[in-house]
């Protein structure tokens, strides 16, 4: 604990720590100008002397200046992520859909080589993100860097694709995604499993009156999101089968109009998240992250190399956004298709549903 003088009052108290912060950055600051208390944490992966000296003295800085000021709160994040932190992903952070597991004891050498491929892609990426952010200050410059990031894991998960159909993996693709109790299932599979479950979800919806959604007519619900401007569009459609197929139950991509508006707004507010996390509550955080994950599934066609690029962009912006290393839910995709953006008490929209699922964000201690 470091006990400062200061022109005017006694003295201010200041505990300084070394750890993992809530966003990229060389060190953070948090405190309060009243009580004088204050907490300043070191990257714990900026381990050059010189530089940790740097980053204490910019801390120490800024926290003499707004004890001056008077000005209340201070919550803060200083300097840059240091030069060499890439993220090394794990195979286990993308685990297995199972969707995609036709018997209860199946675990295909495919889908294990798959995880393989998704992480080493994961950690390539963190590399070339980090570098595109290095000098990326502006909304714009940002969101460029995070859409460039997302274009090439896309290109990646269209080639794994390509080479999983070569060696006769099986890999569904289309605007349509088939749910329910399909004849051909084993009913004890985890594929099975998955689809009634989303079945259960959908039919939910048809019996509830919910405000994210529009009757169509009566085997039709279009889906309502809302952008962060609180503009809504339309994302996917979710079909019964009515009485030619009562069992069955289907989601429909969105319009491609459509998707390019959630894309566009999903890239758009990772930015801006990336810009101004050190000053939003870490509950908040979390909740807007889980918003850009609702708009990015509902932007993509509802099975595909797509979703499999989508889960890898979110791990990554993960990294950057809440400095932690995600493993997101096997059924993500599924989740975002099915349920609504926000739901009710006895069930939870995607926000609700994923933001329980995921860690806080790591943030400083109190200083007390």
């Amino acid at each position: 604990m470091l006990s400062l003088a200061v022109e005017g009052r006694s003295h201010l108290d200041v505990l300084v720590t070394s750890g993992p912060l809530w966003r990229p950055g060389a060190v953070a600051v948090q405190g309060d100008s009243g009580s004088g208390r204050y907490t300043v944490r070191l990257n714990g992966a900026l381990t050059d002397r010189a530089a940790r000296a740097a980053a204490l003295t910019e801390a120490l800085t800024e926290v003499l200046e707004h004890a001056a000021s008077g000005t209340g709160e201070l919550r803060s994040i200083l300097g840059r992520r240091p030069a060499f932190q890439p993220m090394l992903f794990r195979a286990r952070q993308f685990p297995v859909r199972e969707l995609r597991l036709a018997s209860p004891d199946e675990r295909p050498v495919a889908e294990r080589h798959l995880a393989e491929e998704q992480s080493a892609a994961a950690s390539v990426e963190s590399v070339a993100l980090q570098a595109d952010l290095t000098d990326a200050s502006e909304l714009d410059d940002v969101a460029a860097a995070f859409e460039r990031a997302y274009q090439r894991l896309t290109d990646t998960h269209e080639a794994l694709a390509m080479e999983r159909r070569h060696r006769g993996s099986r890999v569904d693709t289309g605007p349509v995604a088939t749910y329910g109790v399909i004849p051909s299932d084993d009913p004890d599979s985890p594929a099975a499993r998955t689809r009634r479950d989303a079945d259960e979800i959908l039919r939910w919806r048809f019996a509830a009156p919910l405000a994210g959604q529009r009757p169509v007519d009566e085997v039709t619900r279009q889906n309502l999101v809302e952008l962060p401007d609180g503009e809504q569009v339309e994302g996917t459609r979710l079909i019964l089968g009515g009485s030619a197929a009562p069992r069955l139950s289907f989601v429909s991509a969105a319009a491609p109009a459509q998707q390019r508006r959630m894309h566009d707004a999903a890239i758009g507010l990772v930015a801006d998240l990336f810009l101004r996390s050190a000053a939003v509550d870490p509950a908040r955080l979390v909740a807007d992250f889980s918003r850009a994950a609702y708009l990015l599934y509902q932007s993509l066609p509802p099975q595909g190399a797509a979703t499999d690029a989508a889960r890898a962009f979110l791990v990554v912006a993960g990294d950057f956004l809440l400095a932690e290393a995600l493993t997101l839910p096997q059924d993500v995709d599924v989740q975002a298709q099915t349920r609504p953006q926000l739901g009710t008490r006895t069930m939870p929209g995607f926000v609700e549903w994923l933001a329980a699922q995921l860690p806080p964000p790591i943030a400083m201690p109190d200083g007390g």
